[in-house]
């Protein structure tokens, strides 16, 4: 898969999309990435999203919630417009 700005991955990338509109369930992120099982890549992404700030939890005291959502932050929707007007 392609490198994008950011050093992300285009499906790195449509997994912050996913996100845009409405927070995403770990199964609506992973349907946008394009893998159909949880791969260790998957779950690092998820990560690395989360510690760089560009995504959060909506129930951040219950990580592993069945109610659990993942909310673009403002770091993201930067780098997202960034990335829409070709700068990062």
């Amino acid at each position: 898969m392609k490198s994008s700005a950011g050093g992300l991955q285009d499906w790195e990338i449509a997994v912050l999309r996913a996100c845009a509109e409405q927070p995403a369930t770990g199964r609506e992120l992973l349907s946008a990435s394009g893998y159909s099982t949880r791969t260790g890549n998957f779950k690092k992404a998820v990560e690395r999203h989360l510690a760089r700030n560009l995504l959060e939890l909506t129930i951040p005291d219950k990580p592993r919630s069945g109610k659990q959502r993942y909310r673009l932050t403002a770091a993201g929707r930067r780098l997202l417009g960034g990335l829409a007007e070709g700068k990062e």
